[in-house]
């Protein structure tokens, strides 16, 4: 079934081409003709972008006592753009990845796993309010179509669910687990209906997984002055990914307002995180260049903005990423999982364990 998909977008692509080869000859041309300086500025941008991120991941980590370096975090992040597209399963194998490697490297998986969640969390409540900004400057420009209301709200609710998820497994993780573990049940029952049991999830595994979730997260429980830190670190980040949004305007000479920034990084980082396909491929690029003419832009410039904004966002990081993956895997291969030691933050209890009363007398 993923190969016929694939061959489906591969057709789409070559169509499109087709009808359009007089527009992609001119946006060959202007590709020829940008000032290839800011094209450079906007690949300094991006790796900004991902040391920010690399340090909100290393904060959560230090949170959750697992010690390890931002340049292995930063290693992890781009990785995690590569098993997001090769194993596509709805961001479960990007957010795998964290715990994995803390598990191959002798750190504790459950907190690994923890701090992979809710950096999704951040990462997405964070767009939230330049969605919301991007929202009302298409509505000013009468752009605004029930295509990006209803991603919009998709999102949105990503968002809650997401939320859900962390405030039951930190304040009531019993019910949590309960509610996993019955739609697990329903899906594992639909799933035989349909004859797909290699979809179904089975309770084990979702009662497995709620457990290691409510049991990194009753640490944070206990600092939540700190989950703050990370939602501003979580918001900010977006800047860089505007700034390379300005520069790819800029590199081909062409006119940009704040509203027209704000707008079109709002569509494609939404339809990169809204889409039926990993990474929004063909529906990003697709939703960038339809909004870019409705501004204005002519066909051949709206398709090297979006060419050189994907190309520095996600497929040159998505090749650095299968690197990454490699590097990961390679570099822990020769230790084995069961002659790792344990680090001492994944033998420290997760709750706080009574002590002794100090007049107790030891007994010779």
């Amino acid at each position: 079934m993923r190969r016929l998909w694939w061959m489906f977008i591969f057709l789409l692509g070559l169509g499109f081409l087709l009808r359009y080869r007089e527009a992609v000859l001119q946006a060959l041309w202007v590709l020829q003709e940008g000032e290839w300086l800011w094209v450079g500025l906007a690949f300094l941008f991006q790796m900004g972008w991902l040391m920010h991120t690399a340090l909100l991941l290393w904060g959560l980590y230090h949170t959750l006592a697992i010690p390890e370096s931002p340049w292995r975090l930063a290693i992890v992040v781009i990785s995690s753009l590569f098993i997001n597209l090769a194993a596509p399963t709805g961001g479960v194998s990007g957010v795998a990845i964290f715990a994995a490697d803390a598990h191959r490297r002798g750190r504790s998986a459950s907190r690994a796993l923890v701090a992979g969640t809710l950096y999704i969390f951040f990462e997405h409540s964070g767009f939230l309010a330049v969605m919301f900004v991007g929202l009302w400057v298409l509505l000013r420009r009468g752009r605004l179509t029930w295509t990006e209301l209803s991603a919009a709200a998709v999102m949105v609710l990503l968002v809650l669910g997401l939320f859900g998820v962390v405030a039951l497994g930190t304040w009531a993780p019993v019910s949590l687990e309960r509610f996993v573990v019955r739609g697990a049940h329903w899906q594992s029952a639909l799933a035989r209906r349909l004859h797909l049991q290699r979809w179904a999830p089975g309770t084990g595994k979702a009662r497995a997984f709620i457990q290691d979730l409510t049991e990194g997260l009753q640490i944070l429980k206990q600092q939540p002055k700190s989950l703050l830190r990370f939602f501003l670190l979580g918001s900010t980040n977006k800047l860089w990914h505007l700034g390379v949004m300005a520069c790819a305007f800029y590199a081909f000479h062409l006119p940009l307002s704040p509203g027209t920034l704000i707008g079109a990084y709002v569509i494609v980082h939404l339809f990169f995180v809204v889409s039926p396909v990993p990474g929004g491929i063909g529906f990003a690029e697709g939703a960038l260049v339809v909004l870019l003419r409705s501004f204005g832009f002519a066909l051949h410039d709206a398709f090297v903005v979006t060419l050189t904004y994907r190309a520095v966002t996600f497929w040159i990081p998505f090749l650095f990423g299968m690197l990454g993956f490699r590097y990961l895997v390679r570099s822990t291969s020769k230790t084995r999982p069961d002659t790792v030691p344990e680090t001492e933050s994944a033998q420290q209890p997760l709750l706080p364990v009574s002590q002794p009363d100090s007049t107790t007398k030891e007994v010779t």
